[in-house]
């Protein structure tokens, strides 16, 4: 099986991703890595799958495998709309494979994401957020029986595009997407505008700093 050692890759890895220390650390530090399926999905998600804001790819290593394997099976059957990734899905017709993927990208080291947000109204985003701390825990790490991901591991600038996502019906609207809807319906009565995004997610960002 391909192995790829990431210091050779650093200068690449750090470009794709931002300044981040904590994944230059864990570059600097030569872990080696066993892609295997995720080699199809590390040219958009990283090396360790730290995600890569330029493709507009989540960082993955922290999320449950059970929601993994459900969100690239939604990707895959087009009940989700991913750029790029359903392709890469489609060989995976197997459920044991999905897994076997969710299982390879959980074993990566999780680095936590730098925050690139700037402003937001963090006392009015913990206000938003008491609507959101049922399924995604009052600390933000989820709760996985609920298939509700954890937040504080995930980069702001993708939270504030998943939220737009859901406020405009490009997500969550499938008749199929059970968890989706969950999100979707009332999303706009509890983040209402582009501000209200930008609070929650400064909210969810003095979150991780409890974490670190």
């Amino acid at each position: 099986m391909l192995r790829i050692f990431l210091f050779a890759m650093i200068a690449g890895a750090i470009c794709g991703c931002g300044s981040n220390q904590a994944l230059e650390s864990a570059l600097l530090a030569g872990e080696e890595v066993e892609p295997g399926r995720y080699s199809a999905c590390m040219a958009c998600h990283g090396l360790i799958a730290q995600g890569d804001q330029e493709k507009g790819a989540p960082a993955l290593s922290q999320l449950p495998a059970d929601y993994l394997v459900l969100q690239m099976a939604n990707i895959r059957d087009g009940i989700r709309t991913a750029a790029g990734c359903a392709e890469a899905l489609a060989a995976h017709e197997v459920a044991d494979e999905l897994a076997d993927l969710a299982k390879t990208i959980g074993s990566y080291t999780a680095v936590w994401p730098a925050p690139s947000q700037r402003g937001g109204n963090v006392k009015n985003g913990k206000k938003i957020f008491s609507t959101c701390l049922a399924c995604h825990a009052p600390d933000g790490s989820g709760f996985p029986a609920l298939a509700a991901p954890p937040l504080i591991y995930q980069h702001d600038w993708y939270l504030r595009h998943t939220l737009q996502e859901f406020r405009t019906g490009a997500r969550g609207t499938h008749e199929l997407d059970r968890n989706g809807k969950r999100m979707s319906v009332g999303i706009g009565s509890f983040v209402p505008s582009d501000a209200a995004v930008v609070d929650v997610v400064a909210y969810i960002n003095s979150l991780k700093e409890d974490h670190q």
